[in-house]
């Protein structure tokens, strides 16, 4: 049984993302296994339909939606291959060169459904707790606010059970649903942020921009005025996010 199994998400006919992301890989010690991302320029208005929450906040593009289910293909194939961690990447990821110790680092221990993100949003800020665990030469901070991005993280194997034991509706984007302290679906986990972070999205970097342009297309209709009852639902989900945030520290974390 391995350790870990790292993944890279990954669509059909993208072949210059995917040498990219080897090229990655290879420099920073990592061994991976592509899994072909689903498309959602593909995705039929019942597909989306069928996979979207009627709480969402605003109406999921289908390439979110696609996005979301190719992570959700990602846990199942860790769920498959018996090992306590899966680091699920997306191909526009860069690493750092002490990616692949790091990911050798982990722990056999898989279970208390533990979440660990790997990625930095460059000089976003972002609320993690105060206190530092030291690991692999670098800290892990629980997190308390948003973290923006889903293009590197390790997930053990408990966590991947939550996930697939959650019907696959969503009302989030793939990095809000993942590591939203108040608006994520999944609550169930401890999340981590690393700090430094050994991965960073291509078009986070300057010398980079123009690498790749993102496949990934918000959605942008609003829904209608929320009812009073949402209103209140809100409110009380901005006080708990305020409480969360409570002893953390706002902390720009570095790609290293």
């Amino acid at each position: 049984m391995s350790q870990v199994i790292a993944c890279v998400l990954n669509l059909d006919g993208f072949e210059d993302r995917l040498a990219h992301f080897a090229t990655q890989a290879r420099q920073a010690g990592v061994a991976f296994e592509r899994l072909p991302a689903i498309d959602g320029r593909q995705m039929s208005a019942d597909d989306v339909s069928g996979a979207t929450d009627k709480a969402a906040i605003y109406p999921l593009a289908p390439t979110e939606i696609a996005c979301l289910l190719s992570h959700r293909r990602a846990w199942a194939r860790i769920l498959d291959s018996k090992a306590p961690w899966g680091v699920v990447f997306e191909d526009d990821a860069c690493l750092s060169a002490h990616t692949g110790q790091i990911i050798g680092s982990l722990p056999s221990d898989r279970s208390k459904p533990t979440i660990i993100k790997l990625e930095t949003y460059g000089t976003e800020e972002v609320a993690l707790g105060m206190k530092r665990i030291a690991f692999a030469g670098r800290a892990l901070q629980e997190l308390r606010g948003v973290a923006i991005g889903a293009a590197g993280y390790a997930i053990n194997h408990s966590a991947c059970q939550l996930l697939m034991d959650e019907a696959p509706r969503y009302a989030l984007p793939s990095d809000l649903y993942l590591f939203s302290k108040r608006l994520g679906a999944f609550r169930s986990a401890t999340v981590f942020m690393m700090n430094p972070a050994p991965v960073i999205q291509a078009d986070r970097l300057d010398e980079r921009k123009q690498l790749f342009v993102s496949s990934l297309q918000r959605g942008k209709k609003m829904q209608p005025r929320p009812t009073a009852l949402k209103l209140v639902k809100r409110e009380i989900s901005r006080l708990r996010e305020q409480f969360l945030a409570i002893g953390s520290e706002r902390v720009s974390v570095p790609w290293l």
